[in-house]
């Protein structure tokens, strides 16, 4: 049987004290000796005898009796977390302790380059430090070390003189051997109350062999078959954090190829996520893993695939997880071919909520052990969820994989739907992290993407600003939000102004877009066609602007309402017609029709808004000189000091003040 602990030089009630170094950003060589070799020593010789609890009855009765393994047996061997005891001694509870912080101290050996006889930080140079203290600044540092050199002299594991190398060496295979135990206990059957944490144990330690095979590679043969058998028994969800423990292991240490379909399965292929999306502990644990392999995931495809289902966890925890997805996440779900289904997938995150709500109901309602948290929904609706007719459509929603269908044409039939669940707390949060996350996904798009890939997303746009999720006060913060990234948008590729030319018309030839839309989207929209359509398409967008603006102006019900696009949409009238000669006329006709219309009734900023059409009637009189500056003022030269350079700098900033003014 195992002695009891004998600390050496470190007396019990200076152990607290001791732990501390493991935060400490300076440790000298004799103070990592001491505290590698006390973890070391009481790792293995911890007792397995149980404090005795005295009582006057009691005294001459008592006897020491052994602790037990989780599955209630005696304990054999040497003290582990995983033995039961009514009353631990303060060793034992000591040795407790020190477990949950080894992880946090191999991990720290990960960042120190150590050799026989010296260690340092990353990134200082090796023949400077031989017997220096740990963090010490390079040679041209005036900073003097705070250590002397009795501080370094080395301290063995058994009293003798020995090195930081062989300290280490010592210390890891106590740790391999202390992990190896732990493992086969993990493999008995506990009791139901011990289950979570015999689970929380075993997914620990994997995570202290990971970091040591870092630390130590020789080591991996020989623990490979033991996470490989851990990894077999843990394909119960209930053992989640083992089994991403046991693979994060095999990701680090073993090739990828091996162990490719696990990955598939546990982010689609097998319903992991569709099943458990409900347990905040398994959303967290895999958001994790997913953030720990980033690249690996990323550059392998795997958040390319099943983004959608990853999605769900978001669409349930949307307050705890909203961080790691808009900063780290949804970056790496874009790609070329996925960047338009991440733009549909993150404006339809409330629908997904939704719909998870109506289907996590459904299996409580079948398993009566299940509880349903959150509010019940009326059976009219599940009766709407589960009819043949709808199924399509909200299966498509909930999908696992991306690219697999598209259901834009009936989108508004699911959202009439799912309208009765719009005022749902879960819902309802979700809904507000949709403009967040659209703000990240422009960023990154107008950063990182190509201008044909970014581009591309044109006519989705078009389509999804008239087609959202009534989401009150977040619906209209989303359109700003797109309304004005989309003027950066195309300028990355003018040319697409052209190339989608008969989308943007359809879209604006429609006045209820207008008023699903808002006012700032249009106008951007028509500010982007005045800067970058080419004259072939010039009479193209002047009729339907030109009819744009009359349906505006001359509508009792929208005259009062878009100063500003009246505006923006005649000085679009003006560029295009310079840019077209043969479109002067009209031009010049619609805008003296308009000024007088507006002059004659009530429009809101009547002045302003009549002066400015006035104005753009005047310019265009004069051919030459209006073809110069209305083709000019977006791209003029600021270095040209000529007189047309002058005048092309002044009209292009009373022209940018006009339409400031108007806002």
């Amino acid at each position: 049987m195992a002695q009891s602990v004998d600390t050496g030089t470190i007396p019990i009630y200076q152990l607290a004290d001791l732990m501390k170094m493991l935060d400490n950003p300076k440790i000298t060589r004799q103070s990592f000796q001491i505290l590698t070799t006390t973890i070391h020593n009481w790792l293995k010789t911890s007792s397995c005898i149980e404090s005795l609890t005295l009582t006057p009855r009691k005294f001459l009765s008592a006897s020491s009796k052994q602790v037990q393994e989780i599955d209630g047996s005696p304990a054999q061997g040497f003290f582990t977390v995983l033995n039961i005891s009514k009353n631990y001694t303060k060793a034992q509870s000591f040795h407790i302790a020190l477990f949950s912080s080894i992880r946090r101290w191999v991990s720290r050996l990960e960042s120190y380059n150590i050799t026989k006889d010296s260690m340092s930080y990353p990134g200082h140079g090796m023949s400077r430090i031989k017997s220096t203290t740990l963090g010490c600044k390079t040679e041209d540092n005036e900073e003097p070390s705070e250590y002397t050199e009795e501080d370094t002299s080395p301290v063995g594991v058994d009293g003798c003189d020995t090195s930081i190398e062989t300290v280490l060496d010592l210390f890891l295979e106590t740790l391999v051997d202390y992990s190896l135990r732990l493992l086969s206990q993990g493999e008995r059957v506990s009791k139901p109350s011990d289950l979570s944490l015999q689970q929380a144990v075993v997914s620990e330690v994997i995570h202290v062999l990971n970091s040591v095979c870092t630390l130590h590679p020789d080591y991996i043969d020989k623990l490979l078959p033991s996470v490989r058998r851990t990894l077999t028994r843990s394909t119960n969800p209930l053992h989640i954090d083992v089994h991403l423990s046991c693979l994060s292991y095999l990701l680090h240490h073993c090739d990828l190829s091996s162990y490719h379909s696990l990955l598939e399965n546990l982010l689609g292929s097998r319903p992991f996520i569709e099943e458990h999306f409900h347990d905040s502990q398994f959303s967290f644990d895999l958001v994790r893993f997913c953030l720990a392999h980033l690249e690996l995931l990323s550059s392998n495809g795997f958040f390319a695939s099943y983004f959608p289902n990853l999605m769900k966890l978001l669409a349930w925890n949307p307050d705890q997880l909203e961080e790691d997805f808009r900063t780290q996440l949804i970056p790496v779900f874009m790609n070329p071919k996925t960047t338009p289904e991440v733009f549909h997938t993150i404006l339809d995150l409330p629908c997904l909520t939704a719909v998870l709500l109506m289907k996590r109901q459904i299996v409580c309602q079948l398993d009566s052990r299940l509880l349903f948290q959150g509010h019940f929904l009326p059976t009219n609706l599940i009766e709407m969820f589960v009819n043949p007719l709808n199924v399509p459509l909200f299966a498509y929603i909930a999908r696992q994989r991306s690219g697999h269908g598209d259901t834009i044409s009936k989108l508004s039939r699911v959202h009439e739907l799912l309208i009765p669940l719009l005022r749902l707390p879960r819902v309802n949060a979700t809904s507000s992290l949709v403009n967040p996350l659209i703000q990240s996904f422009f960023s990154v798009l107008l950063d990182y993407a190509t201008p044909n890939v970014s581009t591309r997303l044109i006519p989705d746009i078009l389509e999804r600003v008239i087609l959202l999720y009534e989401t009150g006060d977040h619906r209209k913060s989303i359109i700003n939000t797109i309304a004005s990234r989309l003027p950066d948008l195309i300028q990355r590729e003018p040319a697409s102004i052209n190339s989608y030319s008969e989308e943007i018309i359809e879209f604006l030839s429609v006045t209820r877009n207008l008023e699903i839309s808002g006012e700032l989207f249009h106008s951007n929209l028509i500010i982007c066609i005045g800067r970058y359509a080419s004259s072939y398409f010039c009479k193209q967008y002047f009729d339907v602007i030109e009819c744009l603006i009359n349906e505006i102006v001359f509508s009792k019900g929208l005259s009062a309402s878009y100063p500003r696009l009246v505006s923006v949409a005649a000085s679009c009238l003006a560029k295009l017609s310079a840019r077209n000669l043969p479109l002067i006329p009209p031009a010049r006709h619609c805008l003296a029709k308009l000024a007088r219309h507006i002059d004659s009734c009530e429009f809101h900023c009547k002045p302003d808004v009549a002066s400015r059409l006035c104005e753009l009637a005047t310019l265009l009189q004069d051919t030459g000189p209006s073809e110069m500056m209305f083709n000019s003022c977006s791209d003029y030269d600021t270095s040209d000091t000529t007189a047309k350079g002058f005048a092309l700098h002044a009209f292009s900033s009373l022209h940018q003040a006009n339409v400031d003014c108007s806002n």
